[in-house]
């Protein structure tokens, strides 16, 4: 279902939005799920859909807008990267938190970013 995301093994920004019509269903029953369970607001929803957006944008540039020592900082360290991201895309099974890099750390699979990340 995520493979068509995966044509792209040096992602950019507007890959995010590369899915199979399987996945994007997959996706909007998620979230229809999720707002059946908790009950929404218009505030919550924006900030999600925003915080969502912008992670997917950041985690498909190619290189790390951030400065290396975020990675030495304690919590800022488990947040993923687009290195980190991308790194997933050019192997399928490693590096497959999005958001952060926890699971990837607690099922072993996780996987060093390369030093450098692809150029623009």
């Amino acid at each position: 279902m995520h493979a068509t995301h995966h044509r792209y093994e040096n992602p950019r920004p507007l890959s995010l939005f590369v899915m199979s019509p399987l996945e994007t269903a997959a996706f909007g029953m998620l979230w229809l799920a999720v707002l059946r369970l908790y009950a929404p607001t218009w505030n919550g929803m924006a900030l999600f859909m925003t915080v969502n957006l912008v992670s997917g944008v950041l985690g498909h540039v190619g290189v790390d807008p951030h400065p290396r020592i975020w990675s030495r900082v304690p919590g800022l360290n488990l947040v993923s990267t687009s290195v980190f991201h991308n790194r997933h895309h050019l192997g399928r099974d490693r590096n497959l938190g999005f958001y952060t890099v926890i699971w990837d750390r607690l099922f072993g699979t996780w996987a060093p970013a390369r030093e450098t990340g692809p150029g623009p």
